[in-house]
């Protein structure tokens, strides 16, 4: 199987990122032209015009539209691993919300496509139709039309647990509290005052390829340990462990991410996971840490008066 590539999976470009398309391009689209142009325009050039989706229309035809490379939802451009009509399923629910009529919320768009899985025309990008839709960066391709597809590389795994290992998911949960104030300085705490969800796993791990240049001429391995959910609101936390890999290596993929991370908006502060490595509990790491475990050596004298 392929080694995930966090760093390149992150930012690999898609296809159709257009969201606007030109006139009018089926029954159900509700096409709105835009008249009014600026004074140096020349005559005749016409803005690209969004287009709505009619309250009411099959769930066949958002599909339909969700796959168009000129204003669908934005497809992944094809990689080892995914299956072919790969999206973001954060990129669908905005796509849902923005393009089809009488969907006024986000919970109204998850909910539609939820049921579109149910209808199996939609499913996890791992081939598991019970993995349920999360929003976030989790990954899901669309299952019409794949039949006339190519066999191949193109086909999901169809192992929800063996993809996981591979592929980085994480659930975006927005911030319901906007109250500038902490929750543990305000009047009366809210209920319940902490801001952690104890719903499935707080933490989850993948596999990482950390010589993503190849630089190296040995195999480098590691792990990498990331929370499950990120909230815009708090600090995310990713970290990375190995044992057979260089610290040159280690250190160019960390910095790696920061530069991308800052090209995003976002900040990346490596620190050690464990900067004192004392042994404080049995969990600690034995290679930076050494726990002292004490010998029975009484049982090993035998029926000699000393051990050595």
């Amino acid at each position: 199987g392929s080694t995930s590539r966090i760093s390149d999976k992150l930012t690999s470009p898609r296809s159709g990122s257009k969201v606007m398309e030109r006139g009018r391009a089926s029954p159900a689209i509700d096409s709105f032209g835009t008249s009014s142009t600026d004074n140096d325009s020349l005559e005749g050039d016409q803005e690209l015009s969004p287009f709505s989706l009619k309250e009411g229309c099959s769930h066949e035809e958002i599909v339909e539209h969700m796959k168009s490379a000129s204003h669908g939802v934005g497809l992944l451009t094809q990689l080892p691993g995914l299956p072919k009509q790969t999206f973001v399923s954060l990129d669908a629910v905005q796509w849902i919300h923005s393009h089809v009529d009488g969907i006024n919320s986000q919970q109204q768009a998850i909910d539609l496509l939820q049921e579109m899985i149910k209808e199996k025309l939609i499913c996890h990008a791992s081939g598991d139709f019970s993995q349920k839709f999360i929003t976030g960066f989790y990954l899901y391709h669309i299952v019409k039309g794949s039949k006339d597809e190519s066999k191949g590389d193109s086909e999901p795994v169809g192992d929800l647990q063996g993809f996981e290992n591979e592929w980085v998911e994480v659930e975006v949960k927005e911030d319901v509290d906007q109250d500038p104030l902490p929750s543990f300085l305000r009047a009366t705490l809210p209920h319940p005052c902490s801001q952690v969800d104890q719903r499935g796993p707080l933490y989850k791990e993948s596999h990482l390829e950390v010589d993503v240049q190849n630089k190296s001429d040995r195999v480098e391995w590691g792990h990498v340990k990331y929370q499950a959910k990120y909230r815009p609101v708090m600090a995310y936390e990713m970290v990375v462990k190995w044992v057979a890999s260089s610290g040159t290596i280690i250190t160019d993929l960390i910095l790696g991410w920061a530069r991308k991370a800052q090209l995003s908006g976002l900040q990346m502060i490596p620190i050690p996971a464990d900067p004192f490595a004392l042994p404080y509990s049995l969990k600690s790491d034995p290679l930076r840490g050494p726990l002292f475990i004490p010998l029975d050596t009484e049982a090993l004298m035998g029926t000699k008066s000393y051990l050595f």
